[in-house]
C-alpha cells in the first residue's frame, strides 16, 4: 500500500468529513468548509491528508503557534487502520512543526479512550500532571 501524505485541497473537503465522522471527531459547526478552506489560506500545511489510490484516507490538522502548538482531528478512516497511516501523518505534522521552530506540541485526547492515549504514549506524548476542562464559546 503507497500513502502519499499532502497538503489539503478545498477537493478534499468531503472525504475529510467522512474521515472525521468515522472516527467520531466531526463537528458540524467547526468543519465546514468554509472554515477549514480559511485555515489552509492562513497556514497552507495546517491540514494533512493522506491518501491512498487517489482517495483521501486520513486527515490532521495542525495548529501552529510559537507559544504552544497543537495536532488535532488525526483520523483515519476504519478500514484503512493499522497500517501505519495515522502514525505518517503524526510524523509530517511533527516535522513541519519541528521545521517551523516549535520545541513541543500539545494534543487533547478523550480521557476514557484509553486506546488512543496507549496510542499517542507510545508515540512519546506525556499526560499531563493537572487535568484541564476543555471549554468553548461560539462567536
Amino acid at each position: 500500500m503507497t500513502v502519499t501524505i499532502r497538503p489539503y485541497t478545498s477537493k478534499d473537503y468531503d472525504a475529510v468529513k467522512i474521515n472525521l465522522e468515522d472516527g467520531g471527531l466531526f463537528n458540524a459547526s467547526v468543519d465546514t468548509p468554509f472554515t477549514l478552506q480559511a485555515k489552509i489560506e492562513a497556514h497552507p500545511i495546517s491540514i494533512l491528508v493522506a491518501e491512498v489510490d487517489d482517495q483521501v484516507v486520513g486527515n490532521v490538522y495542525v495548529i501552529y503557534d510559537p507559544w504552544n502548538s497543537f495536532i488535532f482531528r488525526l483520523a483515519v478512516r476504519q478500514e484503512f487502520r493499522e497500517h501505519g497511516i495515522g502514525s505518517r501523518l503524526m510524523e509530517a505534522a511533527e516535522l513541519h512543526l519541528r521545521q517551523a521552530g516549535v520545541k513541543d506540541v500539545s494534543l487533547f485526547v478523550r480521557s476514557d479512550h484509553q486506546e488512543l492515549i496507549d496510542y499517542y504514549l507510545k508515540r512519546g506524548y506525556t499526560p499531563m500532571e493537572r487535568t484541564h476542562q476543555c471549554m468553548y464559546k461560539e462567536l
